[in-house]
């Protein structure tokens, strides 16, 4: 690595010493399994959000969805067999209107998906979260499901039907078979009921979600060039499965060894012969085809220009940090990432530089940005950059990154307020750059720079009951969003999970962001443990507890796969868009009119009663509904979230039982009387 200011190589550092206490191994989903015999296998109806192996003391007998057009929605039967399971296959006929006369109204199998449910092999570390039971869902069977200790197999089998934007209202009937090796196929019925509303194309919803997708995990997980064509194939595909959440936000790195564990910045830099820069913005450009493709018009694409290893340190350290610890602990962590900024102080960004002689590329050290040299080396780029993103339609989403905790000094915010022509910047922090109910949008940095978009870890407000005041967090102007860390979306119940959008928009917030989508930990040590993510080869770059700590896609065999996780978080923001759509009407006096008194008390108590059986879900009581109503994050995260630790299994348990499905279906119901009552 070479500095540009010194032209001398860059030794080896702490970030390297990091990196080789991370071993990278692929995936491996077939560890051979004790073999049994097979036996018949039997099929029982269960719960989406329940991640165990437990079998139904009482099975329904039909695998009943419930959901509305334009939307996916699942449901899940676990096939049990004494003894191992190979050969396995399961398919879904095509789903008949029910009905007098409608039997060649269809929701045809090719939009239906079976996948099937696994662990992580090697299992995920705590200080992730720990992702517990069958989370993966794989597009096709293993070759065989092992027994477990009590002789049987019991794999959960998904069902997800994508219901069609004219697909008339009613329920839908076919079935599910299942059959391995040694068993005949074995059917259960497949009931799809359908409500009478017509969800919004996920480009156009109104809860705010970032699902931050990442490149460098997919190349490392799957032992890949980076941007080479299979490498392009599994981005496509991870994009596509965020895309059904509706994030829409998206990160450019011009700057190499980010927190977001880029290695190369997606623009190049050219040596020319004279010693100066011509500018390669191939790999950008491709990536932003790419995410229009797959992903959808992105509303927000952030350029990483700025990272904490930025940052001037206040003192010069007195002598060099030593590292301790052992690798993968905490004190490890600490001190790596201390050595690992003292030896990047005063120094400027890495770039990635193509030498056209050698045809390699090298991260190279560029001048600081408060240096005079800056400017005509960055201009240029930048020129580039906006005249292509004009010609892509997508200049009005540009937005600078990264804020975190540590934030450019005002010499850089400077630097780069001029050269973007003041653009706003994107913000990850712990406390929030404008408070709640503001209504400043502009100079949040040093009277220069802007805001526009920030996800806060502490300082939400959530509203526990609505009959104590009624809050409408997605129609704050500013956009400003949860962060959750610790692996908040690895560990918690997925009942909890499902509903954390709504939560969110019905307390202060717009939404939630800062979720990983493959950002899972994509190097092994020796056993097989997963111990690093892609950031994690950049210690400097460490956020702490801000890093991002969740995510919600995994590795399949061949590419990225769903997870059970976010599944049921992406019914949740579509249950999110039918509570925005009739809260709409209720929040606008005119259109509340044409509802008439009934329908709009029947529709507000609908949503007030669906508000506290999320509470419910995460172990509230009644106690607790007459005692709060809008809280801050101190007494939900320090007061409440704490005592309902005691009660948390009690309140999930009582959702899985619950009939959520119906209340869901309520909701669809209510969104399309809604619409129809004002004429949409």
């Amino acid at each position: 690595m070479k500095s540009v200011a010194s032209g001398r190589y860059v030794p080896r550092t702490a970030s390297a010493l990091c990196m080789a206490a991370l071993v990278a191994a692929s995936a491996g989903f077939c560890q051979e399994p004790t073999r049994t015999p097979s036996g018949r296998i039997t099929l029982c109806v269960a719960d989406i959000h329940d991640n165990t192996y437990t079998v139904p003391a009482e099975n329904s007998g039909r695998l009943s969805i419930f959901g509305c057009r334009n939307g996916s929605f699942s449901g899940k039967v676990l096939a049990v067999c004494d003894g191992s399971v190979r050969a396995l296959s399961a398919s879904v006929t095509d789903l008949v209107l029910e009905g007098p006369g409608r039997q060649t109204v269809f929701i045809k199998k090719e939009n239906i998906s079976v996948r099937y449910a696994v662990e992580w092999d090697g299992g995920i570390p705590q200080k992730w979260g720990g992702i517990k039971g069958p989370d993966i869902l794989l597009e096709s069977p293993l070759p065989e499901f092992p027994a477990s200790a009590d002789g049987k197999a019991v794999v959960p089998v998904w069902v997800t039907v994508r219901v069609p934007k004219d697909a008339p209202a009613g329920v839908y009937a076919g079935h599910l078979a299942v059959a391995a090796e040694g068993s005949p196929p074995v059917t259960v019925p497949v009931a799809v009921s359908v409500s009478d509303w017509t969800l919004p194309d996920p480009q156009d919803y109104r809860v705010w979600i970032e699902v931050i997708q990442q490149p460098d995990t997919l190349a490392a997980e799957y032992g890949l060039p980076l941007w080479s064509e299979r490498h392009w194939q599994m981005i496509g595909k991870s994009l596509r499965l965020i895309s059904a959440t509706g994030s829409r936000v998206v990160y450019i790195p011009l700057i190499c060894r980010t927190n977001y564990g880029n290695e190369q910045s997606m623009v190049r830099w050219v040596k020319r012969s004279d010693g100066t820069y011509a500018y390669d913005y191939s790999v950008m450009e491709r990536y932003l085809d790419c995410v229009t493709a797959n992903l959808g018009t992105p509303k927000i694409v952030a350029f990483i220009v700025w990272e904490n290893h930025l940052a001037l340190p206040k003192q010069p350290a007195a002598s060099p940090v030593e590292i301790k610890g052992a690798p993968g602990s905490w004190e490890w962590r600490e001190t790596t990432f201390a050595r690992a900024l003292q030896e990047r102080a005063g120094k400027g960004p890495f770039v990635t530089v193509y030498d056209p002689e050698t045809k390699t590329v090298d991260p190279v050290i560029l001048p600081r940005y408060d240096d005079p040299a800056a400017k005509d080396l960055w201009k240029p780029l930048w020129e580039g950059v906006r005249k292509r993103m004009s010609a892509a339609g997508l200049e009005k989403a540009m937005m600078l990154a990264q804020v975190s905790d540590k934030r450019p000094a005002k010499e850089e915010v400077a630097f780069w307020n001029e050269i973007s022509g003041g653009l706003p910047w994107v913000s990850c922090s712990h406390n929030p750059i404008w408070p709640p109910g503001s209504a400043q949008a502009t100079g949040h940095l040093y009277g220069i720079g802007t805001v526009g978009y920030a996800a806060v870890a502490l300082s939400h407000f959530f509203n526990l009951n609505p009959e104590k005041g009624r809050y409408y967090g997605w129609q704050d102007p500013l956009l400003r969003v949860q962060y959750w860390r610790f692996g908040w979306f690895n560990s918690n119940p997925l009942s909890t999970i499902r509903h954390e959008a709504e939560a969110n928009i019905t307390g202060m917030q717009r939404g939630v962001g800062h979720i990983g989508g493959d950002f899972w930990p994509c190097f092994k040590n020796a056993a097989g443990k997963r111990t690093g993510t892609v950031t994690d080869r950049f210690p400097e770059s460490y956020w702490h507890s801000l890093d991002v700590g969740s995510w919600l896609l995994a590795p399949g065999p061949d590419g990225p796969v769903a997870t059970a996780r976010l599944e049921v978080f992406r019914e949740g923001v579509q249950e999110c868009e039918a509570r925005i759509a009739v809260e709409r009407v209720l929040t606008d006096a005119d259109l509340r009119a044409k509802l008439g008194g009934e329908l709009a008390a029947r529709a507000q108590s609908l949503l007030d009663e669906r508000l506290k059986s999320i509470w419910k879900s995460r172990g509230a009581g009644d106690a607790d509904f007459e005692k709060y109503g809008l809280v801050d994050y101190r007494t939900y995260g320090y007061d409440i979230a704490e005592a309902w630790k005691k009660t948390r299994q009690e309140g999930h348990s009582w959702f899985l039982a619950s009939e959520w499905d119906r209340r869901a279906a309520a909701l669809f119901s209510l969104a399309g009387e809604v619409e129809k009552a004002i004429g949409r």
